[in-house]
This record gives structure tokens, sequence and C-alpha cells, in this order.
């Protein structure tokens, strides 16, 4: 089995990432990895510049900046006595989940896949794939149906794992 000394695990403070989360730390418990906590601001649209002065565009900004510092920080205790990091960072995430891989020296990158397709996709882009395809690390992708179930009475033991 392979031995995974830092695993980075991208949030995005959805329900799915934090499950992602909770599963790398139990996987992070078996073998003593760091888990590295990455959280990335992605700048807002510019057609909303257009519509809100300056000023409220970087209030805007920086509230969500503010947002997510308490966020990431009610994550800690998930991690608890594990070794680990909380990095936030501000781009495009697709771009700094990949940079901030090769920073840490990243052996595996976990992240909650939405599983859009369609038209969605096509508008919003896939962030697990751009990272998939440039990662230098494996890349691990869970899909959100399967860490978090949306029907009634579906488990994820009633699930085949695809991961």
């Amino acid at each position: 089995m392979l031995e995974f000394k830092r695993i980075l695990v991208p949030v995005d403070f959805s329900r799915y990432s934090e499950a992602a989360l909770r599963y790398v730390v139990k996987m992070a418990r078996d073998t003593a990895a760091e888990v590295i906590v990455l959280h990335v601001n992605e700048p807002i649209l510019p057609s909303t510049a257009y519509v809100t002065p300056l000023g409220g565009y970087a209030e805007g900004y920086f509230s969500e900046v503010e947002s997510a510092r308490k966020v990431m920080s009610g994550l800690e205790p998930l991690l608890g006595d594990l070794p680990h990091r909380m990095i936030m960072r501000g781009g495009l995430a697709g771009d700094e989940i990949l940079a901030s891989a090769q920073e840490v020296g990243a052996d595996l990158i976990v992240l909650a896949t939405h599983g859009r397709s369609g038209l969605s996709r096509l508008l919003m882009g896939s962030v697990a794939e751009t990272v998939m395809r440039h990662a230098d690390a494996p890349v691990m992708t869970l899909r959100a149906a399967w860490l978090v179930p949306e029907q009634p009475g579906v488990t994820r033991a009633s699930r085949t794992e695809r991961v």
C-alpha cells in the first residue's frame, strides 16, 4: 500500500468537501500523514464589478475572505491532533490547488467533485478535471453522491465505491 506523507485537501466549504476532509482524516490517522487543508478565494466575477461601485467590490471580496477565515478555523477541530496546516489563497481554484500541491510537496491531492455534467460543467468548468490533468501528484476524487447520499435510506455502505 502507498504511504502518503502530505495530503492536500482543497475545501470549498460545501458539505461535500467537508465530507472529503473527514474521509482524509480517517486515512491520515492510518498513515500518520500531514493534512494540508486549502481554501481558494476566487476573484469576484468582473461582470459584478460593473454593477457595484469599486469600493463595494473590494469590500465584498474582503468580507468573503474574512468569512472564509472563520470557516477554516471551524474545520480545525475535525483534524484533532493530526499534523496539519491550514492555507488560504486567492486566485483561480484549479491553478491555486496545483501551485499549493507543488509548494507543500503533496504526495496526494484529495478533492470532492460535484459531478456536474452538460451545460453546467461547460459554463462552470471542472476544477477536478484541471487538477487531474495537470497535477504531478496522484489525485483522488470523491464523488459528491458517494460522500453525502441524497436519497433517504441510501447509505455509503449500500453503494458501490467509485473512487
